[in-house]
């Protein structure tokens, strides 16, 4: 609160340079003194205001806690919950919400919440995808996804602040379900941008596979909270921590299937052969990590598992960066020091049963 308070106040001196003010005031006195004053009708004042939603922006949060306290909450939640990106009363919409994380204290909670709110504005973004009464907004579209990326982001931040060695039983179930969400945010997504006109696919692509990436990366780091979780649980059954081993191992080879790395080969008959090489080779390594599972489910190694698969993990996503172009050779290394930096906010040490304390350093 104390920074919060810093930043107010340093905002509270901040004033537009001399010159700039300078212009605008000319540039006012010019518009006003180009031609005859215009005058306006009483219906052309009232339909100017509903024309341009952000004068309504102050009446929609008015209007907001009128609702709560004339129609109580129901009503309230009815109108504001339903509102759009663009309609007057939605930044009501978006201070409710915030209102809800704030009063959250739990971290794991306020995570969940954080989360919830992407997949809202997950929901919000197929409606307007699918609208047809109307071209879609380039604008709405790509604030609704850079609001998505933002809640995912405060989301894995109270996720990296969890304390795993205290005692929570809903801790496992409630990260569970963080890391279910993000996957149905990071397929929405994918499905969306396929969706959009081409025009606004270009301006938001980048938008959307940097949220994509932040889901991935929540993902990832909720599913080794759960094992963790578990393996420090003598209560859950083995063969439980073995399925979800499993199911993510499923998930990860279909991603690399879809990569279709053959094809791509296939395509670069005479492309760079340094970069057909380092595909190839990361691609073999992929499998070899694949085949050693099979010798660390046999010594019951799970803390060596869960560290092969994040390993495979970083290193399809490398592999997916060469095929689309987004990921050049010479920059690898750079590329798996941030890979490194942000798994490490997930790997906090906690008692792992049957793990020896090095192997969790």
């Amino acid at each position: 609160m104390r920074i919060l308070k810093a930043k107010f106040k340093k905002l509270q001196n901040f004033e537009p340079s001399p010159d700039w003010k300078t212009n605008q005031w000319e540039s006012l006195r010019a518009q006003i003194t180009s031609g005859p004053a215009r005058t306006f009708n009483r219906w052309q004042k009232f339909s100017f205001v509903f024309q341009h939603p952000a004068l309504l922006k102050p009446v929609g949060n008015f209007m907001a806690m009128a609702l709560v306290f004339v129609f109580g909450s129901w009503a309230a939640l009815a109108t504001v919950q339903n509102s759009l990106p663009g309609n007057f009363i939605y930044p009501a919409k978006v201070a409710l919400e915030k209102l809800q994380v704030a009063l959250t204290v739990d971290q794991e909670d306020k995570a969940s919440r954080q989360t919830d709110i992407a997949l809202k504005r997950v929901d919000e973004l197929n409606t307007i995808v699918k609208q047809t009464a109307k071209p879609i907004d380039t604008v709405h579209v790509g604030r609704t996804v850079k609001n998505i990326n933002k809640s995912l982001q405060e989301a894995q931040t109270n996720l990296s602040k969890l304390d795993l060695a205290k005692e929570n039983g809903e801790l496992a179930r409630t990260v569970s379900r963080i890391e279910e969400s993000t996957r149905e945010i990071s397929n929405s997504l994918k499905e969306a941008k396929e969706q959009l006109p081409a025009n606004v696919r270009l301006s938001v692509s980048q938008e959307i596979d940097d949220t994509v990436a932040t889901a991935a990366s929540i993902n990832a780091q909720t599913f080794e909270l759960v094992i963790k979780q578990w393996l420090a649980d003598d209560s859950i059954p083995e063969n439980h921590i073995i399925l979800k081993f499993k199911e993510k191992l499923t998930e990860l080879a279909e991603t690399r299937q879809v990569l279709e790395v053959e094809k791509w080969l296939a395509e670069q008959a005479e492309g760079d052969e340094l970069l057909m090489n380092k595909v190839i080779e990361l691609d073999q390594a992929i499998g070899q990590a694949f085949d050693e599972l099979d010798t660390l489910f046999a010594s019951k190694d799970y803390v060596g598992i869960l560290l092969l698969i994040d390993a495979i993990r970083q290193d399809i996503k490398t592999l997916g960066q060469y095929l689309d172009g987004t990921l050049v050779l010479g920059v690898e290394e750079e590329f798996s020091d941030k890979n490194d930096k942000t798994s490490a906010t997930s790997t906090d040490q906690v008692p792992v049963a049957g793990a020896k304390e090095e192997d969790l350093n």
